[in-house]
């Protein structure tokens, strides 16, 4: 009897110990595998942190692209540059004048210099090449005399209501002429022996000029 008792205890202990273990190691592996899991959260976290700093990266990048082109195509008060050569370039016009004395006195010519130019100096023909060297200058020539919006064309004998635009340049003396392709020319205000106010938006190829201006009369100013 006391051998049974012994035996059926003993097969207790170590049911009891069989059957523990592997409770244990269901607790230890879903640990693990938890872990496991927790890792893979990390990981996937990471992965997430690291498409988030690409995705800014990318913003980046595209905002510094979006100033840069804001720099080149519309960054200056007059436009986007010329290629090159004889092509029109934007310039801040520092002397502006309404001559005259045009050659048609139907029309209104404004002058837009890139240096300072007085009246006196565009009195006489010939002035654009007498002007001082690297002066940028745009002949806007309205063929009407009042405020209106006029349409820029390159034919020789523009009708009214059009306008015919130049672009010059004067390096050592010799003047470059190059005839703008298009755009409008408006008058917004011209008052008698005073001033002519008004905008402009020319284009040359790829070429961009466009600005204000308030130009000045010059009873004397005639056309080069």
């Amino acid at each position: 009897m006391k051998i049974a008792i012994v035996i059926g205890i003993s097969l207790g202990l170590f049911g009891c110990g069989s059957s523990s273990a592997p409770e244990g190691s269901g607790e230890g592996g879903g640990a693990s595998s938890a872990g496991a899991a927790s890792g893979g959260a990390s990981s996937a976290g990471a992965a997430s942190g690291g498409a988030s700093s690409a995705g800014a990266a990318s913003g980046g990048a595209s905002g510094a692209a979006a100033d840069n082109g804001g720099s080149e195509n519309g960054g200056t008060p007059n436009g986007s540059a010329g290629a090159s050569g004889t092509d029109p370039a934007p310039f801040t016009p520092v002397a502006e004048l309404w001559i005259g004395a045009p050659d048609d006195p139907a029309t209104t010519v404004v002058y837009l210099f890139s240096k300072p130019t007085v009246c006196s100096a565009i009195g006489k023909p010939g002035w654009d090449a007498k002007l001082a060297p690297g002066t940028q200058q745009l002949e806007l020539k309205e063929f009407g005399n009042g405020p209106a919006m006029y349409q820029v064309v390159t034919t020789k004998t523009p009708a009214p209501g059009e306008a015919s635009v130049n672009y010059n340049t004067n390096v050592t003396g010799t003047a470059t002429e190059t005839v703008i392709t298009g755009g409008t020319v408006t008058l917004t205000k011209v008052t008698a022996k005073k001033n002519a106010t008004g905008t402009y938006a020319l284009t040359f190829g790829a070429t961009r000029l466009d600005g204000l201006f308030d130009a000045t009369y010059c009873a004397g100013g005639v056309e080069p």
